[in-house]
């Protein structure tokens, strides 16, 4: 139905009416032109005037047409289908049931009286328009299905949705708390087999992602057995190198009930870097149907930490003692101590060197410093009021010192609240103030502008900014300084007050990290988003190439060469991304991966290798016992139903009975203006075009 509305008062339709009479009148009643014409001449020259202009005014008017157009829409009915490989391996079994071939008649029943889309799920939702379901999915995830449904159909006519599943799964919340909403009724067909069979499976290993060489891990495995009471598995894990496998651990389990749950701890020992692979494996029960979940394979990424640290000092100290009995906390530090200067054969072995009111006397350290600055070997340097301050200062310009060289202060620490260079706790920042003060070298200190300062020097209650605790980067060496010795009564006097080592543990730790860490100079650099990925994940390469001022660039091609297990070598070339490099190569099949990417820029060839590994997703046929109580349970919520297998033919009948199947009708309005209707533009031209053809046959104009 059409209706005309118009945007300004209706009363100026009875003005556009008069004034088009009027000026009609006054153009054609008034005129001697048409006196020797005929009589029908002026009266219809005049009303076609008068209709033209009318129409004109109306037009400016702004009228709208306003239409109401009606629409009937056939519900919605969705389809879910489970692609998982759990239902897959149970359809196997299924001589006498062809699923796929009852899916499509009840789409094809339905369809009459429903919109029916069918999509298949698994890990994610696809719709599916293909003849053929396929059920190789490894991960199952019923609530995000629902949640996808629920956020295409969102505000559409959604009648329910047609669940085909077993109830496992694997990813994703339980259903019954998603928050799909319960006025939509899901009708579950329930598939898989509820029958619980002879099984053992390995349910879980729980162990760290990360280890470092050399440390032990306790690896928690759950083992779970189902109707085999009064049976022996042997649990063993073995160990992955050059691609065979070694036993490292084997143990007698006897299960002594048909629900049998048992936890076993398991000691590893990491002596090899990179990534190591073991193996979990228990023997198969007599008569066990499903052997697939009897295996586990867990990966762990063990990285060599250790640091080799050596104090050289001047004299034996209590601060030396106490320094390395804080740095062997840690399992991944290795502490010697000297007191002599050492050589260069000695020296290459250290990560880092802790100076110890050195230099002084005979022991300039000025061949130890090169050596550790062509080494570019971290330092740290605790001047005390036996360093000799005239050689510190000529062995570095980071920090001078101008003084009396026998004479000390007693010097607490003051916090700089603006320090950045890491992370300070509550207790770094309020404990370490509280702390005995140390005996700092007496005179004035002047600081390069490249050292920044975590403590100042707070000298019998007054602050100054006198550095007590300091830090450098020069030439890509880190240093540290601590300007005072007697850092034992700091130890005693955290434990005196908290009985621990807390807080001077972190303190060192943070030192000792801070400056030990060494920036990456490489110019030409290559790595994967991870070193561990399921096959459902996809592989990123990414890389960087910095010139001689270490600045981003990529103008140059970058050329990888990725080889598996089996010697097969795949090329790529990276894609330019902004200033760097990076290849998308998507999913890859399980195993140990190395690569290797090279580029040349002016003339020089840059490399980087490295290597990861894909391992198989085993969760989908670790339980294969299908959770029909769940369907029951998303069922009753949803006011839905359950069918089996051998009910599928009575399904559409039962659909289409329900008043789920009532079309609806949608109304929609369209407004548009008048003047956009061709048909009255065209009106318009006829008038004016009758009237200017008699005027001119006529001869008045």
């Amino acid at each position: 139905m059409d209706n005309i509305t118009f945007q300004y008062p209706i009363w100026l339709i009875i003005l556009c009416l008069a004034g088009a009479a009027i000026y009609s009148g006054f153009l054609y009643w008034k005129s001697r032109q048409f006196d020797e014409t005929q009589r029908w001449l002026r009266p219809s020259l005049a009303a076609l005037r008068f209709f033209s202009i009318c129409l004109i005014g109306l037009l400016l008017l702004g009228p709208m047409i306003r239409s109401i157009l009606e629409e009937s829409k056939l519900p919605s009915l969705v389809v879910l289908s489970d692609q998982s490989s759990s239902v897959g391996s149970w359809l196997e079994d299924q001589d006498e049931f062809s699923y796929e071939s009852e899916l499509r008649e009840i789409q094809d029943q339905l369809s009459e009286k429903f919109a029916i889309s069918l999509y298949e799920f698994g890990e994610k939702v696809s719709s599916n328009t293909s003849d053929s379901l396929s059920f190789d999915d490894n991960i199952t995830d019923i609530s995000g299905s629902l949640q996808y449904v629920h956020d295409v159909y969102e505000g559409e006519n959604l009648a329910g949705i047609l669940l085909a599943t077993d109830g496992i799964f694997n990813q994703g919340l339980n259903p019954l708390y998603s928050s799909f909403p319960s006025n939509i009724p899901i009708y579950c067909i329930a598939l898989g087999d509820t029958s619980q069979t002879r099984d053992i499976v390995i349910q879980s290993v729980l162990h760290n992602e990360i280890a470092y060489l050399n440390d032990e891990m306790i690896v928690q495995v759950d083992i779970k057995a189902n109707n085999a009471s009064g049976q022996s598995a042997r649990l063993t894990v073995d160990r992955e190198q050059n691609g065979q496998f070694t036993s490292v651990f084997a143990r007698n389990i006897h299960i002594r009930n048909d629900d049998f749950f048992i936890t076993e701890d398991i000691q590893l020992r990491f002596d090899e870097t990179g990534i190591n692979h073991y193996r979990f494996r228990v023997s198969g029960l007599n008569n066990e149907q499903n052997l697939l979940n009897n295996r586990k394979d867990i990966y762990i990424d063990v990285l060599d930490a250790r640091q080799e640290i050596g104090i050289i000092a001047a004299a034996p100290h209590p601060d030396i003692s106490s320094i390395k009995q804080l740095l062997e906390q840690n399992e991944n530090y290795r502490v010697q101590a000297f007191i002599r200067e050492i050589g260069n054969s000695e020296l290459a072995n250290l990560d880092l060197v802790i100076f110890h009111n050195l230099p002084k006397g005979n022991q300039s350290l000025r061949n130890t410093v090169n050596s550790l600055d062509t080494r570019r070997i971290p330092r740290i340097f605790i001047v005390g009021s036996n360093t000799d301050l005239s050689l510190f200062n000529q062995l570095q310009d980071l920090v001078q010192i101008t003084g009396n060289q026998n004479a000390s202060n007693n010097s607490q620490a003051e916090i700089n609240t603006s320090f950045e260079n890491f992370t300070v706790s509550e207790s770094m920042r309020n404990e370490v103030r509280r702390f005995p003060p140390l005996s700092s070298p007496f005179g004035e200190y002047s600081v390069n502008g490249v050292v920044t300062t975590l403590y100042y020097q707070n000298i019998g209650g007054i602050s100054t900014n006198f550095p007590l605790l300091s830090f450098a980067d020069a030439g890509g060496v880190k240093t540290a300084f601590l300007f005072g010795q007697d850092i034992w009564r700091w130890k005693l006097f955290d434990f005196l007050q908290n009985e621990n080592f807390n807080v001077i543990s972190e303190l060192i730790d943070k030192v000792t990290v801070f400056v030990s860490t060494k920036e990456d100079r490489r110019k030409f650099r290559v790595s994967t988003n991870d070193n561990v990925f399921f096959t459902n994940e996809e592989v990123v390469f990414l890389g960087e190439l910095y010139n001689d001022n270490y600045e981003l660039i990529n103008d140059p091609e970058v050329v990888v060469q990725l080889r598996d297990d089996d010697g097969n070598v795949y090329d790529y070339t990276f894609s330019k991304n902004n200033l760097s490099y990076s290849l998308e190569i998507g999913q890859l099949s399980p195993g140990r991966y190395s690569y290797a990417a090279e580029t040349i820029f002016n003339g020089e060839k840059f490399e980087a290798s490295g290597g990861f590994v894909v391992r198989e997703i085993q969760i989908e046929l670790y339980d294969l016992e299908a959770q029909h109580n769940l369907l029951y349970a998303l069922a009753q919520k949803t006011q839905g139903s359950v069918y089996y297998p051998e009910e599928l033919s009575s399904v559409p009948q039962i659909l289409l009975d329900s008043n789920l199947s009532k079309p609806v009708i949608y109304q929609s309005i369209i407004t548009k203006p008048l003047v956009d209707m061709r048909s009255i533009l065209f009106l318009l031209f006829i008038l004016l075009g009758i009237e200017w053809i008699l005027r001119r046959y006529f001869g008045s104009l």
